[in-house]
């Protein structure tokens, strides 16, 4: 599955029971892994005895994650809760009751990629200690392609947070300036938006 090699298959189904008995919860997080999943599987480690890939300086293991959810709403309250939960760095496969799937990873928060058939859906495995693998998955799911080398994956995804943040005030000092009734409260609100408008699409432009 995912075009991962045979070796790191593992197939092993683990208890939704034992997270939410486990784990701290809120009581709608604990209503996510009640109603909101179906089944959850292990269905590959990538390790050195796997991919014969040495542990970098942080990872010495990713594994895959199958959630069959009987409610979409719930992936990302489940991603969040288990990823936080494990010591290793895991790459989840969510799929939905209507047949779609998804990939997702906690790296500065859930990132997921688009949802598709699963079949369409594969990974690549590149680099050469598994700390690199791991930042080529995050590429992966949350940008579609494998890394680039002119910046990091940890910056990548700080530029992309700083750039929906840029668009929501660029939007909000949109909504006030043209609400203003007084002109020098307008004009100061135009200059604001003019800046945050600058600093997007610089920050655009550094993203690619």
């Amino acid at each position: 599955m995912l075009g991962l090699p045979s070796t790191t298959e593992v197939g092993r189904r683990l208890p939704k029971e034992a997270f939410y008995r486990n784990l701290k919860l809120t009581p709608k997080q604990k209503d996510a892994f009640v109603h909101g999943v179906e089944r959850i599987e292990i269905l590959h480690s990538l390790k050195e005895s796997t991919i014969h890939i040495p542990a970098g300086e942080k990872v010495e293991e990713i594994m895959v994650v199958s959630i069959e959810l009987r409610d979409e709403g719930a992936a990302e309250t489940i991603v969040d809760e288990i990823a936080k939960a494990n010591k290793h760095r895991l790459v989840f496969l969510c799929q939905e009751p209507t047949g779609r799937a998804s990939l997702a990873v906690r790296a500065q928060g859930v990132k997921f990629g688009p949802w598709t058939q699963p079949d369409q859906l594969a990974l690549a495995i590149k680099g050469d200690t598994l700390d690199a693998v791991w930042d080529a998955i995050v590429s992966q799911v949350a940008f579609g392609d494998a890394g680039t080398p002119k910046m990091t994956v940890e910056a990548r995804l700080a530029l992309t947070e700083r750039i929906a943040a840029l668009e929501r005030l660029v939007s909000e000092l949109d909504t006030k300036c043209r609400k203003a009734k007084q002109i020098g409260k307008k004009n100061e609100l135009f200059a604001q938006m003019r800046k945050a408008e600058a600093e997007l699409k610089q920050a655009r432009k550094e993203l690619g």
